[in-house]
Protein backbone atom coordinates (compact mmCIF):
# COMPACT_ATOMS: atom_id res chain seq x y z
CA UNK A 1 0.00 0.00 0.00
CA UNK A 2 1.47 3.34 -1.06
CA UNK A 3 1.69 6.00 1.66
CA UNK A 4 -0.31 8.90 0.19
CA UNK A 5 1.46 11.39 2.44
CA UNK A 6 4.82 10.17 1.16
CA UNK A 7 3.49 10.42 -2.41
CA UNK A 8 2.53 14.06 -1.80
CA UNK A 9 5.94 14.84 -0.32
CA UNK A 10 7.65 13.42 -3.40
CA UNK A 11 5.43 15.53 -5.66
CA UNK A 12 6.22 18.67 -3.64
CA UNK A 13 9.87 18.39 -4.68
CA UNK A 14 8.81 19.01 -8.30
CA UNK A 15 5.59 21.05 -8.17
CA UNK A 16 7.14 24.44 -7.25
CA UNK A 17 9.14 24.32 -10.49
CA UNK A 18 6.82 22.42 -12.84
CA UNK A 19 3.29 22.73 -11.47
CA UNK A 20 0.57 20.14 -10.87
CA UNK A 21 0.74 18.38 -14.23
CA UNK A 22 0.95 14.94 -15.77
CA UNK A 23 4.74 15.02 -16.02
CA UNK A 24 5.08 15.63 -12.29
CA UNK A 25 2.57 12.89 -11.57
CA UNK A 26 4.57 10.42 -13.65
CA UNK A 27 7.83 11.46 -11.95
CA UNK A 28 6.20 10.99 -8.57
CA UNK A 29 5.00 7.51 -9.48
CA UNK A 30 8.49 6.61 -10.66
CA UNK A 31 10.16 7.86 -7.46
CA UNK A 32 7.50 6.14 -5.32
CA UNK A 33 8.29 2.88 -7.15
CA UNK A 34 4.78 2.33 -8.46
CA UNK A 35 3.39 2.15 -11.98
CA UNK A 36 1.29 4.90 -13.58
CA UNK A 37 -1.68 2.51 -13.45
CA UNK A 38 -1.20 1.98 -9.72
CA UNK A 39 -0.87 5.74 -9.27
CA UNK A 40 -4.17 6.33 -11.03
CA UNK A 41 -5.86 3.83 -8.74
CA UNK A 42 -4.94 6.21 -5.93
CA UNK A 43 -5.56 9.40 -7.93
CA UNK A 44 -7.99 8.73 -10.81
CA UNK A 45 -7.48 12.20 -12.32
CA UNK A 46 -3.73 11.93 -11.71
CA UNK A 47 -2.20 15.35 -10.96
CA UNK A 48 -5.56 17.00 -10.26
CA UNK A 49 -6.55 14.55 -7.55
CA UNK A 50 -3.00 14.57 -6.22
CA UNK A 51 -3.23 18.34 -5.83
CA UNK A 52 -6.62 18.09 -4.09
CA UNK A 53 -5.22 15.42 -1.74
CA UNK A 54 -2.41 17.82 -0.86
CA UNK A 55 -4.93 20.54 0.06
CA UNK A 56 -7.08 18.08 2.00
CA UNK A 57 -4.04 16.92 3.95
CA UNK A 58 -3.44 20.46 5.21
CA UNK A 59 -7.13 20.81 6.07
CA UNK A 60 -6.77 17.74 8.27
CA UNK A 61 -3.66 19.23 9.88
CA UNK A 62 -5.67 22.35 10.65
CA UNK A 63 -8.44 20.30 12.26
CA UNK A 64 -5.88 18.76 14.62
CA UNK A 65 -4.41 22.19 15.43
CA UNK A 66 -7.84 23.60 16.30
CA UNK A 67 -8.73 20.66 18.53
CA UNK A 68 -5.39 20.90 20.35
CA UNK A 69 -5.53 24.68 20.81
CA UNK A 70 -6.06 26.21 24.25
CA UNK A 71 -8.23 29.12 23.07
CA UNK A 72 -11.62 27.48 23.73
CA UNK A 73 -12.53 30.29 26.11
CA UNK A 74 -11.96 32.99 23.50
CA UNK A 75 -14.75 34.61 21.53
CA UNK A 76 -15.85 32.70 18.44
CA UNK A 77 -14.70 35.50 16.13
CA UNK A 78 -11.16 35.18 17.54
CA UNK A 79 -11.18 31.41 17.25
CA UNK A 80 -12.36 31.64 13.64
CA UNK A 81 -9.75 34.27 12.81
CA UNK A 82 -7.02 32.14 14.39
CA UNK A 83 -8.21 29.05 12.49
CA UNK A 84 -8.12 30.79 9.11
CA UNK A 85 -4.72 32.33 9.81
CA UNK A 86 -3.38 28.94 10.91
CA UNK A 87 -4.62 27.50 7.62
CA UNK A 88 -2.80 30.23 5.70
CA UNK A 89 0.36 29.55 7.70
CA UNK A 90 0.12 25.90 6.65
CA UNK A 91 -0.11 27.08 3.05
CA UNK A 92 2.92 29.31 3.64
CA UNK A 93 5.03 26.20 4.24
CA UNK A 94 4.52 25.23 0.58
CA UNK A 95 3.80 28.66 -0.88
CA UNK A 96 4.75 27.99 -4.48
CA UNK A 97 2.88 24.68 -4.56
CA UNK A 98 -0.19 26.55 -3.32
CA UNK A 99 0.27 29.24 -5.93
CA UNK A 100 0.34 26.56 -8.62
CA UNK A 101 -2.71 24.86 -7.08
CA UNK A 102 -4.73 28.07 -6.99
CA UNK A 103 -3.82 28.82 -10.60
CA UNK A 104 -5.13 25.40 -11.58
CA UNK A 105 -8.29 25.79 -9.51
CA UNK A 106 -8.98 29.15 -11.18
CA UNK A 107 -9.54 27.45 -14.56
CA UNK A 108 -13.23 27.30 -15.63
CA UNK A 109 -13.44 23.50 -15.70
CA UNK A 110 -12.11 23.37 -12.13
CA UNK A 111 -14.92 25.52 -10.67
CA UNK A 112 -16.73 22.57 -9.02
CA UNK A 113 -13.51 21.36 -7.39
CA UNK A 114 -12.66 24.89 -6.26
CA UNK A 115 -16.09 25.31 -4.67
CA UNK A 116 -15.86 21.90 -3.02
CA UNK A 117 -12.41 22.68 -1.67
CA UNK A 118 -13.62 25.91 -0.04
CA UNK A 119 -16.74 24.26 1.33
CA UNK A 120 -14.82 21.30 2.79
CA UNK A 121 -12.36 23.59 4.53
CA UNK A 122 -15.19 25.66 6.02
CA UNK A 123 -16.92 22.50 7.17
CA UNK A 124 -13.66 21.20 8.69
CA UNK A 125 -13.21 24.40 10.70
CA UNK A 126 -16.79 24.53 11.99
CA UNK A 127 -16.73 20.85 12.96
CA UNK A 128 -13.43 21.33 14.80
CA UNK A 129 -14.98 24.32 16.60
CA UNK A 130 -17.93 22.12 17.64
CA UNK A 131 -20.51 24.12 15.73
CA UNK A 132 -23.96 23.09 16.95
CA UNK A 133 -26.17 24.85 14.40
CA UNK A 134 -28.79 22.68 12.71
CA UNK A 135 -30.82 25.18 10.67
CA UNK A 136 -30.04 27.50 7.76
CA UNK A 137 -27.17 28.94 9.82
CA UNK A 138 -25.33 25.65 9.23
CA UNK A 139 -25.12 26.62 5.54
CA UNK A 140 -24.61 30.38 5.87
CA UNK A 141 -21.74 29.90 8.33
CA UNK A 142 -19.88 27.74 5.85
CA UNK A 143 -20.55 30.01 2.89
CA UNK A 144 -19.40 33.08 4.84
CA UNK A 145 -16.27 31.37 6.16
CA UNK A 146 -15.40 30.15 2.66
CA UNK A 147 -15.65 33.71 1.35
CA UNK A 148 -13.44 35.09 4.12
CA UNK A 149 -10.83 32.38 3.57
CA UNK A 150 -10.79 32.66 -0.23
CA UNK A 151 -10.36 36.46 -0.21
CA UNK A 152 -7.67 36.25 2.47
CA UNK A 153 -5.86 33.52 0.53
CA UNK A 154 -5.76 35.66 -2.60
CA UNK A 155 -4.40 38.58 -0.57
CA UNK A 156 -1.78 36.29 1.00
CA UNK A 157 -0.36 35.41 -2.42
CA UNK A 158 1.03 38.93 -2.76
CA UNK A 159 2.01 39.46 0.88
CA UNK A 160 5.72 39.70 1.63
CA UNK A 161 5.34 41.32 5.05
CA UNK A 162 7.03 39.98 8.19
CA UNK A 163 5.10 37.02 9.61
CA UNK A 164 2.31 37.82 7.13
CA UNK A 165 1.19 40.80 9.19
CA UNK A 166 -0.61 42.40 6.22
CA UNK A 167 -2.58 39.22 5.61
CA UNK A 168 -3.46 39.02 9.30
CA UNK A 169 -4.72 42.61 9.22
CA UNK A 170 -6.68 41.97 6.02
CA UNK A 171 -8.27 38.88 7.59
CA UNK A 172 -9.27 40.84 10.68
CA UNK A 173 -10.99 43.44 8.50
CA UNK A 174 -12.94 40.75 6.67
CA UNK A 175 -14.00 39.18 9.98
CA UNK A 176 -15.10 42.62 11.19
CA UNK A 177 -17.19 43.06 8.02
CA UNK A 178 -18.90 39.74 8.73
CA UNK A 179 -19.58 40.71 12.35
CA UNK A 180 -21.16 43.98 11.22
CA UNK A 181 -23.38 42.03 8.83
CA UNK A 182 -24.40 39.69 11.65
CA UNK A 183 -25.32 42.71 13.78
CA UNK A 184 -27.55 44.01 10.99
CA UNK A 185 -29.17 40.57 10.68
CA UNK A 186 -29.77 40.51 14.42
CA UNK A 187 -31.40 43.94 14.40
CA UNK A 188 -33.59 42.89 11.50
CA UNK A 189 -34.74 39.70 13.25
CA UNK A 190 -35.58 41.65 16.41
CA UNK A 191 -37.42 44.43 14.61
CA UNK A 192 -41.19 44.39 14.21
CA UNK A 193 -40.83 44.06 10.44
CA UNK A 194 -38.34 41.23 10.84
CA UNK A 195 -40.60 39.32 13.20
CA UNK A 196 -43.51 39.70 10.80
CA UNK A 197 -41.32 38.57 7.92
CA UNK A 198 -40.23 35.44 9.79
CA UNK A 199 -43.83 34.60 10.57
CA UNK A 200 -44.76 35.09 6.92
CA UNK A 201 -42.48 34.68 3.86
CA UNK A 202 -39.43 33.98 6.00
CA UNK A 203 -41.06 30.95 7.60
CA UNK A 204 -39.72 28.83 4.75
CA UNK A 205 -36.23 29.18 6.30
CA UNK A 206 -37.39 27.17 9.32
CA UNK A 207 -37.69 24.11 7.09
CA UNK A 208 -34.02 24.25 6.04
CA UNK A 209 -32.01 21.80 8.12
CA UNK A 210 -28.38 20.76 8.26
CA UNK A 211 -27.54 17.33 6.77
CA UNK A 212 -28.50 14.39 8.99
CA UNK A 213 -30.89 16.55 11.02
CA UNK A 214 -34.38 15.05 11.07
CA UNK A 215 -37.24 17.25 9.97
CA UNK A 216 -39.79 17.77 12.76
Amino acid sequence: MTDINKFIEIALKHVPFEGWNEQVFEKTCLEANISIIQGKLLFPRSSTDLMLSFLKRDDEKLSSLIKKSDNVNQKYRNRISNAIFDRINLAQQNREAYRKALSLLALPHMAPDNAAMMWNLSDTIWIALNDSSTDINWYTKRITLGFVYSTSLIYWLGDESHELKKTKDFLERRIEDVMEFEKVKGKFRNSKFGQEFMRGPGKVFSFIKAPNVEQK
